[in-house]
């Protein structure tokens, strides 16, 4: 297809101090967990009544919604029944999640392992397959966003592979919106790294793709792949930004879990009040006590402002 062009330099203005965006903060945002903390990639393998009573737990801890790291094998509308009677949301599901698991060898595995399956997942026509095929069930589980998870490294090696990747995520866009539904793109570290040109992937992405598609900043990757405050990219990113990961970073720039590191969450929750309806939502990679990392992270950002829970 024809590669199509969305300038967007106004409303990255916008988003400057004394643009349009500089106005009185919006409402307190909702304050998700991203269901990947508690069950990782092994959400089938524990069963409905375990997998019902973990968002029972989210729903106790405090939080507002979830965010669904694929189905795990479940019907849309058997998880949809069972947020409603906990008063759940589900506003966004990441797509493409459930196929990488296809893709990964037995273990043990290596450094590159899991960067090689994504890699053979998000390839552009692959996107564009995922809007097909993921989007109604996205639409049936209630959400509003088909976020696609990840996009692997071989999607921003070259100016060429992004503006591919930009071709597919517009391509993609124009598929879920008749189903109701918002792209969004996941970005991780290879997105906020420099391309030859001294260019950030993340910034070609977001000039050369529609604006109706919204991404999700993860504040641990983005800080990690570019080296800037988050606070700075979403005054920068402005409202082509929906939907934020938050997890910490140690002073070793590893994951943690929020208020265990050294990233600036009121900052980020003050730059995005900016924006319009950002949903937050805590992700924990890899914690030896999902429960723990996922309450202590609710009480600490609560403590800060986030969420809607009195």
């Amino acid at each position: 297809m024809d590669r199509r062009r969305f300038l967007i330099g106004a409303s990255l203005a916008a988003a400057a101090p004394g643009g349009a965006l500089a106005q009185a903060p919006t409402p307190p945002a909702p304050l998700g967990v991203q269901f990947f903390t508690f069950v990782g990639r092994n959400g089938a393998a524990m069963g409905w009544d375990r997998y019902s009573a973990t968002l029972e737990t989210v729903r106790g801890i405090g939080y507002d919604g979830l965010e669904l790291a694929g189905f795990s094998g479940y019907e849309p509308a058997r998880i949809r029944k069972r947020a409603d009677e906990l008063g759940l949301d589900i506003p966004s599901v990441h797509i493409g999640f459930d196929q990488v698991g296809g893709f990964l060898p037995p273990q043990p595995w290596g450094p590159d392992t899991f960067s090689q399956a994504q890699d053979a997942v998000y390839t552009p026509v692959a996107v564009v397959q995922l809007a097909r095929a993921r989007g109604p069930l996205t639409r049936d589980v209630g959400a509003r966003y088909a976020t696609v998870a990840a996009g692997g490294r071989r999607n921003f090696r070259t100016l060429d592979d992004v503006m591919r990747f930009a071709d597919a995520l517009n391509e993609a866009s124009a598929i879920v919106r008749p189903m109701g539904l918002s792209l969004s793109f996941h970005a991780h570290a290879p997105e906020f790294a420099r391309l030859a040109g001294g260019e950030q992937p993340m910034d070609v992405l977001v000039r050369n793709t529609e604006p109706a598609i919204r991404y999700e900043l993860d504040v641990y990757w983005s800080t990690l792949g570019g080296g800037e405050q988050p606070a700075d990219t979403i005054a920068r990113l402005g409202d082509r930004i929906g939907l934020f990961h938050l997890k910490d970073m140690d002073r070793e720039k590893k994951i943690a879990t929020p208020g265990d590191g050294v990233l600036d969450f009121a900052a980020i929750k003050a730059a995005a009040a900016r924006l319009d309806s950002p949903y937050f939502f805590v992700e924990r990679d890899n914690a030896p006590d999902p429960v723990d990392a996922a309450t202590r992270s609710y009480a600490y950002l609560h403590r800060l402002g986030y969420g809607l829970r009195a």
